[in-house]
């Protein structure tokens, strides 16, 4: 088994940062009716509500 050191961390840093890359520059070339854009609008509403909130519902996540 590979050892979990600060050089393996960087390489998965690296791999994951090439495949968020890789993924984002797909997603920003779909078209403008393609219904997954509704999805990240809706997506992005729920994780600002999430954000706004979480100070005063953190609790709800302890469990």
């Amino acid at each position: 088994m590979k050892q979990f050191d600060q050089s393996y961390a960087e390489q998965l840093f690296e791999l994951r940062e090439m495949l968020e890359t890789h993924s984002l520059q797909h997603f920003l070339n779909l078209p403008d009716d393609d219904p997954r854009w509704l999805q990240a609008k809706t997506m992005l509403e729920r994780h600002r509500t999430l954000r706004d909130s979480i100070g005063s519902n953190f609790r709800c996540f302890l469990n």
